[in-house]
């Protein structure tokens, strides 16, 4: 009757304050009754003790009690993950499903969406409720993972419980449908195949990917379609990111050299380098001869202008004809690591050929000014040694 005479948000709350009402009345009604339960459970401890052991199988199981209806009231909607994600980040996602970055969004979403102590304790209790029930089946593993999880909710809310990171998972697995869908729609709509999309060779993806942007009214579908679903474009930037760093960490290697520029190409840049830089290392020169320590600031100048020598020579550089160059680098290098079963590094070079093959502009590729930055770095070294070697270092 309340609910009628005041807005929607007031209702709303009201509905809530409602539903933890009937949570405390029942469990308080229930009490002796799900004492008994565990009690009946703690009995059947040694039974439990190998899926408690293990985690996989315990999530396997947890699954499997969060997705029956007995627990829709408990239900995570797909709006409401959005809603965690839009807080918390969302989760990259990789061909084999969730990477280990993902796993850990999942579980910032799972802490986000308990809420605060009211709802944490009102979650607890509806788990307990449901105590008696299982442990009446004989389902005494069931029993045990929902007592636990109500343990965590109240106990230790700061950290995660088996029961609640199912439901997020199962909430996870109906957003990836609709955006799945929604995609398809998309796909439909311009008239491309969503099967070329799939994960997989990725010459035929970054094919498809050119097709969908392949004219200027493709490209205004496209835009519109991130423009209504903002969580779109932040997941496609933060694989982006992801891609990126993933690639860079490529450069680490010490075969990598296949791919980067030639000591020919890197040459020119070498020496404006050292042009740019004279005055810094004159002014090094002088503190060193007169014992001092080289000062922070110079030495993060110093550091600037060779970013910025980087940043130039990668904008010069990677040419159209340049970049097609490095695809081809990059394809070769792929199937040198997977032939010598190098799968890391064969994933991150496909998350390189990617990125340069969609037509990423160099400028804003962070993997493209790496293959720069390893590259006239290694040319210094290379320098070095050969002057330390004519003058008699060693």
């Amino acid at each position: 009757m309340l609910a009628d005479h005041v807005t929607g948000d007031e209702a709303r709350e009201l509905e809530k304050e409602a539903d933890r009402i009937e949570v405390t009345v029942t469990y308080a009604a229930m009490e002796e009754e799900i004492d008994a339960a565990m009690a009946i459970r703690e009995e059947h401890r040694a039974e439990c003790q190998p899926m408690m052991a293990d985690t996989g199988a315990a999530m396997e199981q947890v699954l499997e009690l969060a997705a029956e209806a007995r627990f829709d009231a408990l239900r995570i909607s797909v709006d409401e993950l959005q809603g965690a994600f839009e807080v918390v980040g969302y989760p990259p996602v990789d061909a084999l499903g969730l990477t280990e970055e993902g796993m850990d969004v999942i579980f910032k979403a799972s802490m986000h969406l308990v809420g605060d102590e009211e709802d944490r304790l009102t979650r607890s209790r509806q788990l307990l409720i449901a105590l008696p029930e299982y442990v009446a089946a004989g389902r005494y593993c069931d029993a045990w993972l929902l007592r636990y999880s109500a343990y965590r909710m109240t106990v230790h809310p700061e950290e995660s419980n088996p029961f609640m990171f199912g439901l997020v998972t199962l909430a996870f697995e109906a957003w990836g449908e609709k955006n799945k869908l929604e995609m398809e729609s998309l796909f439909e709509a311009l008239g491309v195949d969503p099967v070329k999309l799939a994960p997989g060779d990725p010459e035929h993806r970054l094919a498809s990917v050119k097709e969908l942007v392949s004219d200027a009214e493709s490209r205004k579908r496209v835009e519109r379609f991130f423009e209504a679903r903002p969580e779109f474009r932040a997941m496609a930037e933060k694989e982006v990111w992801e891609l990126d760093s993933q690639a860079c960490a490529l450069l680490e290697r010490e075969d990598v050299g296949c791919i980067l520029p030639s000591p020919d190409e890197v040459v020119q840049w070498v020496e404006e380098l050292m042009e740019r830089t004279h005055s810094f290392r004159e002014s090094a020169r002088s503190r060193l001869e007169r014992d001092e320590v080289l000062g922070e600031v110079l030495a993060a100048e110093a550091q600037e202008v060779f970013i910025e020598v980087v940043r130039e020579m990668t904008e010069a550089l990677y040419t159209p004809e340049r970049v097609a160059q490095l695809i081809e680098d990059l394809k070769a290098y792929r199937r040198t690591l997977q032939a010598a079963g190098e799968e890391e590094a064969a994933r991150r070079a496909k998350g390189a050929l990617i990125l340069t093959a969609v037509g990423m502009r160099p400028a804003d590729s962070a993997f493209m000014a790496g293959t720069c930055h390893s590259a006239m770095r290694r040319r210094m070294r290379a320098l070095a040694e050969e002057r330390a070697s004519a003058e008699g270092w060693g």
